[in-house]
């Protein structure tokens, strides 16, 4: 299983680490040790979202 490591920032400041499936079909929040499914009615366009921004990311180095 593969997957993306990747951060977010809350309202109040605070950096949060979550690991998004190579899959798409979830992603965990480490901080809350809560699983988050994406519906399969979206998964196609949250993977294809996911995938743009890794490319766009690598495409920096």
């Amino acid at each position: 299983m593969g997957a993306y490591l990747s951060s977010y920032e809350t309202e109040d400041g605070k950096e949060k680490k979550v690991e998004i499936s190579d899959y798409g079909g979830f992603f965990y929040d480490e901080a809350s040790e809560l699983y988050y499914v994406i519906p399969r009615s979206i998964s196609n366009e949250w993977m294809d979202y996911i995938s743009t921004q890794v490319t766009l990311l690598r495409s920096k180095k």
